[in-house]
């Protein structure tokens, strides 16, 4: 029986729907196999952030650099090896604080090399590398204001970015607290630090480290402070990784456990907190504490 002409067309229209539809699935699916893609490719792909000195920044030539993506640089050399590669590149996509599990989920990139904090929410979407630091969360505000504490934030406005684990903890603080405060939500650090700058809000809460960076870095330190109180227990930075991926999250878990154990380590991590930020001119005099010394030499026993 000969379809009609309208018939044919919606037959042809669903046919290419169904189409769309499956390929749509399919580019959205990650790679079966992280080593796999990686063996084929001779690329490992890289997701950072760029505004999170000392961990990933990009200097003033546009070259990405930090003590993360260091780290995840040494994680490269290590894998080009153990796959028996001759050379291994490294591709850096840039990525947003509230994209970047998204981004891993699907396929976009290998490992985020950045500052994100091992928590069970975040456990039940990505897999975690082992830790690379230990931080804080608590508020930069500025000094003539004489915030120091978390009651001292009551009534006030601060600027929180968004995908950070600091958004759930000035929230939980604003209803246990009753703390009555106004919340925004930006997109990134310098957004964020740029409008307490300008006085538009009066406290800006993220991982102390990043707060100390951005604050030297400001050319005006003594306009800021940081407060005395800490807004969550102490945070263990990782690089996150695909969930279902497990044989790739277990070749980079043992290659950072060694790496971390390693006799270069002191002076990695020196480099960036002990010195100079190259490209930056910040030095922020932060010597490695006897918790993540630890935490370290304890690496490649797994004990971490």
């Amino acid at each position: 029986m000969r379809l009609s002409a309208f018939a044919r067309f919606r037959h042809l229209g669903s046919s290419l729907v169904a189409a769309l539809l499956m390929a749509g699935t399919a580019l959205a699916q990650p790679a079966s196999s992280t080593l796999d893609r990686i063996r084929q490719t001779g690329v490992l792909r890289i997701g950072y952030d760029g505004h999170e000195p000392p961990f990933d920044y990009i200097d003033r030539d546009g070259k990405v650099m930090g003590y993360s993506i260091e780290l995840c640089n040494r994680l490269a050399q290590a894998l080009r090896v153990q796959l028996s590669l001759p050379k291994l590149a490294i591709q850096y996509n840039q990525l947003t604080y509230g994209d970047r599990i998204d981004d891993i989920n699907s396929g976009a990139i290998d490992i985020e090399c950045g500052t994100s904090t091992v928590t069970p929410r975040r456990l039940a979407s990505v897999a975690f590398a082992p830790s690379h630091f230990i931080t804080a969360s608590r508020y930069a505000s500025l000094a003539a204001d004489s915030l120091r504490s978390i009651d001292d934030l009551h009534g006030k406005s601060v600027a929180v970015v968004r995908g950070t684990n600091n958004v759930s903890d000035i929230a939980r603080l604003n209803r246990q607290r009753r703390l009555n405060l106004s919340i925004l939500v930006v997109s990134n650090n310098q957004a964020a630090f740029d409008m307490l700058t300008q006085g538009k809000v009066s406290a800006f809460p993220m991982d102390d480290v990043l707060l100390r960076a951005m604050i030297d870095a400001s050319g005006q330190p003594e306009r800021y402070t940081i407060s005395r109180d800490s807004l969550a227990p102490p945070l263990h930075y990782g690089f996150m990784m695909r969930r279902d991926d497990p044989e790739f999250a277990h070749v980079v878990d043992a290659a950072l456990r060694r790496i971390y154990a390693g006799p270069e380590m002191q002076a990695i991590y020196d480099r960036w907190f002990n010195a100079p930020l190259p490209g930056l001119g910040v030095d922020l005099h932060m010597p490695m504490s006897p918790v993540m010394h630890d935490m370290f030499s304890k690496a490649e026993s797994g004990t971490q």
